[in-house]
């Protein structure tokens, strides 16, 4: 039998990303669907050093990643020191930069699990869990 859901956001995969956009969502009061394809969250960052790092510069981001949009790479490398504190705001403890990451770049060494623990209570414990669902591959449709 066919269901569906109203939401307000969409969010596919459970991710950094896409957790990251489930707690802003949360914070919102935004209707929030997120699915994910595995049984657990975490995504490839599961899979990690524990590194949230990032190009030097955008000509480095530029030259790993040729065909990328200019103006995103540029975007990301001018944010990306306010979603580090973004991140310790949080609540997760983001140790000091680590540079020479991937010979191209800096990163903030952080725990991995601390911060999904740290996504569920802000998504379904803090916020609304009335306004938040999950779907896992156990109950997602495929």
């Amino acid at each position: 039998m066919a269901s569906s859901t109203a939401t307000d956001v969409l969010i596919i995969g459970c991710g950094m990303s896409g957790l990251s956009a489930a707690i802003v969502c949360a914070e919102a009061g935004r209707r929030t669907l997120i699915v994910e394809k595995s049984d657990s969250l975490g995504g490839s960052a599961m899979l990690s050093a524990g590194m949230f790092w990032a190009p030097r510069d955008v000509a480095s981001a530029h030259s790993t990643i040729p065909f990328g949009d200019p103006t995103l790479q540029e975007t990301f490398i001018a944010d990306y020191l306010n979603a580090v504190q973004w991140m310790r705001d949080q609540g997760v403890d983001v140790s000091l930069a680590f540079h020479g990451i991937m010979s191209i770049g800096i990163g903030y060494p952080f725990k991995i699990m601390e911060f999904i623990d740290k996504a569920e209570e802000l998504i379904f414990i803090n916020a609304n869990p009335l306004r938040c669902t999950l779907l896992l591959s156990l109950s997602a449709v495929v």
